[in-house]
């Protein structure tokens, strides 16, 4: 080490050296410059930084720990009997430790592999608990589109198990206390005091748990296999991110509990010898890993992140409800696994639900379904249920290459003939050639697109800058806060109000989006406060007020928190904001309050979510319609005529002609209705 840095300062003193001969003279001197130099190299190797040791034995441990250890908690023990420990050290130091044998490691973030996208549901009402609790049975029979997908129904309830309940142990953000989720044991090693009722900062952690193990009652999701024991290992911070020896440290945990399967969801691209060393050792304790394989599927250097690209783990990627790979996956040969990672139902703080996506998703689906299948006969080995689950896998093709898609359903089927063989690896080969799943993955995509989430608000946002333009980078940005704050500050379900912002039950779409577009049209002129000041449109707040309660969400207090400390609280910005939340309006009408031609009448839903064709038409009326709002700012054009454009393939919009006829600063319906060929509800 000190050849290497006696090396480094020739070299940089060398080029110093050169650039000083060419000054004139009374520049830095050279002996001044080689004193500057001498200090910053000396700095740098006394600067000190975070690492992991492994010491592989008790000895070296304790001569490590007693000269190096900076502090000892109750935490560390775990590290402790395996011989691992974590300090922080200069880079000289890190030298000397080196030579005694132990592996030495920079103690590096992992990083979660999925995000939460909205909140749908939240709290309900006495009177919907009381009937949702009497529906639990009924409910318990359902599930979403990514859990039939894995050809679950059917199975959960036909299985056979020996009595002993299979245990899962998730690494993560922590499990909110949920009455629909078995968490049988807790361990925290943030080290913060926080109650179960909150523990999970981000929510990624419960959302796995509710997608493995939800037991559906009182209107939650439904999970994957209710019937397991989960360990909640809490290291993940409120950026979903946590240091290697946490992740170490849970996994000797899990390791101590004697669970059976480990659930990572999440993962970095940087190998770790140490990692690698825990990883082992769970697998030869019996326990079946599962990891996100990450999200960097778009990254043209995109590789499976550790621990999945670990051969003992399996290795986890997602799928939309396309039946396709997502994009985000992260590929590679070591991918082993498919499972649906877009677009999931689950169970966020409080029960509420939420949709998820990432790779991270996908995970909890593969360990749903292995703890489903090893509950069978937990005395099987985790290599058997692993080797199981590979032979019964339907194939998913990307690029040219092809992929396994889980099938509990046939792996179910297939179980006993499977069991003959397992060991064999000749007849394994003859095996997967005989029972090779030749089904296709459904496509489930049309059931789930049918509302536009807050990705699909921005979109449509810049698919209306893309051809009108008028505004700058920052000011697009903070139109598509605008389109998405209904759903990040006040989801339908909180308060019912708020409802009318979402454009459901029999609030005047109408009247909200008229009056929010005006609104905005006066805060770009006046400022805020003439905004505030606006008459209601016909003097006339709605039959439900829609008109006062949208001046009382769009007060200064409320606009400053929607644009958050990073943009100015300003006439303009403020325009723009309110623009977004009209638009918002605007596409919730058409994901909301359609209805559809079909037997000679026109009829509320029948059907209509899985007619893809549908959904695409209405998507291209919310797209083109935002295009018209941006016209309308634009050009500072009242906006006294009814926007919503009605399309000719198939669908109408609820109640439409009703709206428009009690707001009569909209458009007058009737020369429209035989061009449009429309009807009346």
């Amino acid at each position: 080490m000190h050849t290497t840095i006696n090396k480094r300062i020739a070299f940089i003193f060398a080029g110093v050296m050169v650039v000083v001969s060419s000054f004139a003279a009374g520049q830095i001197k050279a002996k001044e410059t080689n004193k500057l130099v001498m200090e910053d190299i000396q700095k740098s190797i006394s600067e000190e930084s975070a690492y992991i040791l492994d010491c592989k034995n008790n000895f070296i441990y304790d001569v490590a720990h007693e000269k190096y250890a900076t502090e000892s908690n109750e935490e560390s023990t775990i590290l402790r009997n395996n011989h691992i420990m974590t300090t922080e050290l200069t880079a000289v130091e890190v030298e000397t430790i080196e030579k005694l044998g132990v592996t030495v490691e920079s103690d590096i973030c992992v990083t979660g592999s999925g995000a939460k996208d909205y909140t749908k549901n939240a709290q309900r009402n006495k009177k919907k608990q009381v009937k949702r609790t009497r529906q639990s049975k009924k409910c318990t029979k359902e599930y979403n589109w990514n859990i039939v997908s894995l050809g679950v129904g059917g199975v959960i309830d036909d299985i056979e198990t020996n009595g002993e309940k299979v245990k899962i142990a998730i690494l993560d953000s922590g499990i909110d206390y949920s009455e629909s989720i078995n968490v049988v044991k807790r361990k925290n090693f943030i080290g913060d005091e926080i109650s179960p009722l909150y523990e999970d900062n981000t929510g990624h952690g419960t959302a796995i748990a509710g997608i493995i193990a939800s037991n559906g009652e009182n209107g939650t999701v439904k999970g994957i296999n209710p019937d397991v024991e989960i360990y909640s290992a809490r290291i993940l911070d409120t950026e979903n991110k946590a240091s290697m020896s946490k992740v170490v440290e849970s996994i000797y945990w899990a390791i101590g509990e004697d669970v059976d399967i480990i659930n990572i969801s999440f993962g970095t691209n940087q190998y770790s010898e140490i990692l690698h060393n825990a990883i082992k050792e769970a697998t030869a304790n019996g326990i079946l890993v599962f990891a996100a394989s990450g999200n960097q599927g778009e990254n043209e250097e995109s590789a499976v992140e550790y621990p999945a690209a670990f051969e003992e783990v399996v290795a986890v990627g997602a799928t939309n409800p396309a039946g396709e790979m997502a994009e985000m996956t992260s590929r590679g040969e070591e991918l082993d696994i498919l499972a649906p990672g877009i677009n999931i139902n689950s169970i966020g703080w409080l029960d509420m639900e939420v949709i998820c996506s990432g790779t991270s998703m996908a995970v909890p689906h593969a360990v749903g379904a292995a703890s489903l299948l090893w509950q069978k006969d937990t005395s099987k080995s985790a290599d058997f249920i692993k080797g199981l689950i590979e032979a019964s896998a339907k194939t998913v093709k990307d690029e040219g290459e092809e992929y396994s898609y889980i099938d509990v359903g046939y792996a179910e089927e297939i179980y006993d003939e499977y069991g003959k063989i397992y060991g064999d690896s000749i007849c394994e080969e003859i095996f997967d050639e005989t029972y090779e799943n030749t089904e296709e993955v459904k496509a489930y995509d049309e059931t789930v697109t049918g509302s536009w989430s807050k990705k699909n608000h921005e979109a449509a946002v810049q698919y209306a800058y893309n051809i009108e333009s008028g505004l700058t980078s920052t000011e697009l940005a903070i139109v598509k806060l605008g389109s998405r704050a209904p759903d990040d500050h006040c989801p339908a379900s909180l308060v019912p109000t708020h409802r009318m912002f979402h454009a459901k039950d029999g609030y005047n779409y109408v009247k909200v989006y008229e009056y929010i577009m005006n609104m905005s049209l006066r805060c770009k002129k006046d400022g805020h406060s003439s905004a505030l000041a606006m008459a209601f449109p016909d003097n006339n707040a709605g039959i439900y007020g829609e008109c006062a309660t949208v001046r009382s969400w769009l007060g200064e207090p409320e606009i400053r928190v929607m644009l958050t400390d990073k943009y100015k609280y300003n006439k303009r910005n403020t325009s723009l904001m309110m623009l977004g939340l009209a638009m918002h309006v605007v596409g919730d009408t058409y994901a909301h309050q359609f209805g559809v031609y079909s037997n000679g009448i026109w009829q509320d839903d029948p059907g209509v979510h899985d007619d893809i064709d549908n959904i695409r038409s209405r998507w291209e009326c919310t797209k083109e319609q935002y295009r018209e709002m941006l016209e309308i700012w634009n050009g500072n054009s009242k906006a006294y005529f009814l926007d919503y454009i009605q399309d000719y393939k198939g669908f109408r919009l609820k109640n439409l002609s009703y709206f428009s006829e009690l707001s009569p600063n909209g458009l007058n319906f009737e020369p429209y209705r035989t061009v449009m060929n429309m009807h009346s509800y």
